[in-house]
């Protein structure tokens, strides 16, 4: 009778079925060479493109703060350290002008371009105000989020003079780093719960971390994360046994 020999050596994931975000995936893995993107079957793994439905839903407002900020002594000026496209991620302290025209460019340009893959007519935005035109493209980009993030890179026009090659999980990407721009701007930060007992993958202190209101804790060493009922019933486990 035949027998079949299994490999003992675990199978890694390569690059291309990994999430794209690498060190910045919030499933992040760590391997000898670092951090790597959890594995995905898509350009983005599932807590990532939750993120990404989440920033979404959440960007509509955060212009409307950043345009009645506008008003305020110095946010008219663009930021002087920026220097990137619209379609590359700002840096933290970018000015609200930078973030409001940002935001507006990266929603209804790649709306435009993922209502024309799925073969459905484009929007009429021409009597739109701009916050208007901005929360119609996150809604459309909500509806077709898959489409969207597994979208091929394709050219974009960003000025008349200037255009760039971006895929759909890249401009997601700049969503991310958007939002966290747009909330430090307005004193938006977001509170971190950091558990003082050792991760119970890793057995490292000090690298538990939570978001304020989520159900997830993640360990910053090994990238392993559970919801906030498992990880209760490690830390009874580990006092019982302390």
């Amino acid at each position: 009778m035949d027998t079949i020999e299994h490999s003992s050596s675990p199978v890694i994931a390569t690059d291309e079925e990994r999430c794209r975000r690498g060190a910045q995936c919030l499933a992040a893995e760590r391997v000898d060479t670092g951090r790597v993107g959890a594995p995905s079957s898509r350009p983005l793994c599932d807590p990532c493109t939750d993120a990404v439905r989440q920033a979404l839903g959440d960007a509509p407002e955060l212009y409307v703060r950043l345009r009645l900020g506008l008003g305020d002594a110095g946010s008219t000026a663009p930021s002087e350290q920026v220097t990137k496209s619209k379609g590359s991620p700002l840096p933290l302290n970018a000015s609200k002008l930078d973030l409001t025209d940002q935001l507006h460019w990266l929603a209804t340009t790649w709306a435009d371009e993922v209502i024309h893959t799925a073969g459905r007519p484009g929007p009429d935005r021409t009597s739109q105000p701009e916050g208007a035109q901005i929360a119609d493209s996150c809604q459309l980009l909500l509806r077709y989020l898959t489409v969207w993030t597994v979208h091929a890179p394709v050219d974009l026009n960003v000025t008349r003079t200037e255009s760039i090659t971006q895929s759909g999980w890249e401009a997601a990407d700049v969503l991310l780093t958007w939002k966290r721009a747009a909330r430090r701007n307005l004193g938006l930060t977001e509170l971190t719960h950091r558990p003082p007992e050792p991760c119970p993958a890793c057995d490292v202190p000090g690298v538990l971390e939570r978001r304020d209101g989520d159900d997830k804790v993640r360990c910053s060493n090994c990238g392993k994360s559970w919801t906030l009922e498992t990880y209760e019933l490690f830390v009874h486990a580990w006092i019982g046994a302390a």
